[in-house]
């Protein structure tokens, strides 16, 4: 039996991104980390715009903060500065390898109170800051070289497009769901469409679901839950780096593993399990009746795995999709077909 999502001590519930005051959010970064933690979280990552800052400090042996933030370029005529509806907008976070990277591209738009004592101790480059998938690119391979692994946030929230996406390349993450784009439209909560294109293309980017918190109000809507062997820095990031997660508004998958072709799946409580592909074809299990509930699904995948092996295909992927009674999800990452056998 192979385990795709693998047996560790523990998974670690992760919370990847956060503002705090040091730039638009309401609580300080301690008080950001409470909210997290009486949420059940173990891991959280204030991601400030444009401001990293290392909160080691603050760790506790059942907590533990990851060095991040988040940057921005933005489709902006000085004519329209302060008027955001008509503006693309390219948000990417940053998470360092290292607890003490704090790199980034560039200073700050904005000058807070909080950002201040962190400022003195950023490694700026002065990166060009230009609106184009081609500086993007360039930022993302920078940032992989210095020591980041990249998160591309909210899409449609971004008024992206599939022609702002489709070449990206170099990104760990995509933000499939954002608990704070409510307040723009729901639908912009869920990003699962770009993440489908972005694997199809080719490209092995990760599931996030995130918050986006400026206040508490968003903190605990999406979460990863990461699977490694120990909370300490080094090891979250290697499960990370190996996709050792999944992303989740609520279910838990408990285990995930393939034996002869048969994919099994053990959850919470579910109504719907789906195995879906990037091909024309998918598995579904549901639960019978109005209170029916499903805790594990087994899908045959034989068929499917001999036909990938016919023709090499970006699109040979397949991810579950774990759907309670409530609406919320929890998705894992895309598996090769490779990855099966």
């Amino acid at each position: 039996m192979k385990y795709l999502l693998p047996k560790v001590p523990r998974y670690f519930k992760a919370g990847l991104h956060c503002h705090t005051t040091i730039s638009d959010g309401t609580p300080k970064p301690e008080e950001m980390k409470a909210f997290y933690k009486a949420k059940g979280y173990q891991i959280l990552s204030i991601t400030d715009h444009n401001v990293i800052a290392d909160h080691s400090a603050m760790n506790e042996d059942d907590f533990l903060m990851l060095t991040g933030a988040e940057h921005n370029i933005t489709d902006c005529p000085p004519q329209w500065a302060n008027n955001r509806l008509w503006m693309g907008s390219y948000h990417l976070n940053f998470i360092a390898k290292r607890p003490d990277n704090l790199w980034q591209p560039w200073l700050p738009d904005r000058n807070d109170a909080d950002a201040k004592p962190h400022l003195a101790k950023i490694d700026c480059q002065g990166f060009p800051r230009v609106y184009s998938v081609e500086n993007i690119n360039a930022l993302i391979a920078e940032a992989n070289k210095r020591g980041f692994l990249v998160t591309y946030n909210h899409p449609h929230w971004s008024m992206h497009s599939y022609p702002d996406y489709a070449d990206l390349k170099g990104l760990w993450g995509l933000e499939i769901y954002n608990t704070d784009c409510l307040p723009v439209t729901p639908a912009d909560r869920d990003n699962s469409q770009v993440y489908r294109d972005l694997v199809s293309l080719g490209n092995n980017v990760v599931p996030v679901a995130a918050d986006d918190a400026h206040v508490e109000a968003f903190v605990g809507g999406g979460w990863v839950m990461i699977g490694a062997e120990k909370l300490e820095y080094s090891a979250v990031i290697e499960a990370m780096e190996k996709g050792d997660l999944y992303a989740s508004t609520g279910p838990e998958i408990k285990e995930l593993a393939i034996e002869d072709g048969k994919l099994h799946i053990v959850c919470s409580d579910a109504k719907r399990i789906v195995a879906e592909t990037g091909t024309r074809s998918a598995r579904t299990a549901k639960a019978e009746g109005a209170d029916g509930l499903l805790q594990e699904a087994t899908f045959d995948l034989s068929g499917w795995i001999e036909g990938c092996k016919k023709k090499d295909d970006p699109r040979n992927w397949i991810r579950i999709v774990v759907t309670d009674a409530d609406g919320n999800y929890a998705t894992t990452r895309a598996y090769r077909a490779k990855e099966l056998t």
